[in-house]
């Protein structure tokens, strides 16, 4: 999970690579040399009965060549990141409330996935999944399901977190 964003990053050179791209893929090959002994551990913790949480966050316009954002999330159960993904929106965004939308409802289709999947081996889950996010205006665009002149751009498909039945806390 650590060296997800390195590697995808990297791989975009692998046809018109030179040396300074090589020389990163070197130090990702030194880190996995280095880290080899590290994993990932899952413990069951009394104060958190076994549920999942989602963590989500975006970078907003860090690709400078297409203008576009990156997002990822994180599933956590018993300590342990279960499920993750980082990549770059597929849209253009025009605001840093824009693209935390964006990224709270692709993770709230991974939770909704993994609750599922979690019920069928016998792993339900009972209550709500927590989602965290960071933004402010994400999270009260989220809550609140008034039709806002400043967010109307917000593409529709992305109103569906607010049906999200799992989702109750945010």
């Amino acid at each position: 999970m650590d060296i997800t964003y390195s590697v995808s990053h990297s791989a975009k050179f692998c046809e018109t690579s030179k040396a300074p791209h090589v020389a990163v893929v070197k130090c990702i090959m030194k880190y996995l040399k280095g880290s080899s002994g590290l994993c990932i551990t899952y413990h069951a913790q009394p104060s958190s009965n076994n549920q999942l949480t989602a963590y989500c966050d975006a970078d907003y316009v860090v690709g400078m060549d297409d203008r576009k954002s990156r997002s990822g999330y994180v599933l956590v159960l018993d300590g342990g990141p279960i499920a993750w993904g980082s990549r770059k929106q597929t849209c253009t965004t025009t605001s840093t409330t824009e693209v935390e939308y964006i990224v709270a409802h692709l993770a709230s289709q991974k939770i909704i996935w993994m609750r599922h999947l979690l019920h069928d081996l016998k792993y339900a889950q009972i209550g709500p999944t927590v989602l965290c996010s960071d933004n402010q205006a994400a999270i009260r665009l989220v809550r609140n399901p008034d039709f806002h002149r400043r967010t109307k751009h917000v593409d529709i498909k992305y109103q569906k977190i607010r049906e999200a039945e799992s989702l109750e806390s945010f």
